[in-house]
């Protein structure tokens, strides 16, 4: 948020920033401008001409893990690949640091251990009953799970 004060060269000021902001999405990095510091918290000393308070932001990265779980069952598929068109893809079960925000983007196999298991859904980080899933990963670790039955 931007906004302007006068304050008499000389003076003391503290200011400090916010640890997130964008709704959790972004982490506070450091200040720019009037100096350079990775503390929230900044003292600065009022020079005698203007000066600009930069508080700078990173977006959040967050953990996506994605298990494969046998409904009928009741335990956890190994091993099985899981594609992506955005690069989250991998072998279950496994784990990506994600930015919040970002789009992912998963599909799982129509069928599980030697074809002996069909997919069933996706749960966890949506609920759906189709193979390809679309989600916006939001500002917490989250969990998506392929479930296969009999």
């Amino acid at each position: 948020t931007a906004y302007s004060r006068s304050v008499t060269g000389g003076a003391s000021i503290n200011l400090t920033a916010p640890a997130t902001a964008v709704g959790g999405l972004k982490n506070f990095s450091s200040w720019s401008g009037c100096t350079s510091s990775t503390s929230r918290t900044i003292n600065i000393t009022m020079p005698s001409s203007n000066t600009t308070c930069t508080a700078n932001y990173v977006f959040a990265t967050f953990t996506l893990n994605v298990n494969s779980w046998s409904l009928s069952d009741g335990i956890g598929i190994t091993g099985l690949t899981i594609t992506s068109t955005t690069g989250h893809g991998g072998t279950t079960a496994y784990s990506r640091s994600v930015t919040g925000g970002a789009s992912i983007n998963l599909t799982a196999p129509a069928t599980a251990v030697g074809g002996l298991k069909n997919f069933s859904s996706w749960s966890g980080c949506t609920s759906s009953t189709s193979r390809t899933i679309n989600i916006t990963m939001p500002s917490s670790n989250t969990t998506c799970t392929a479930n296969y039955t009999l």
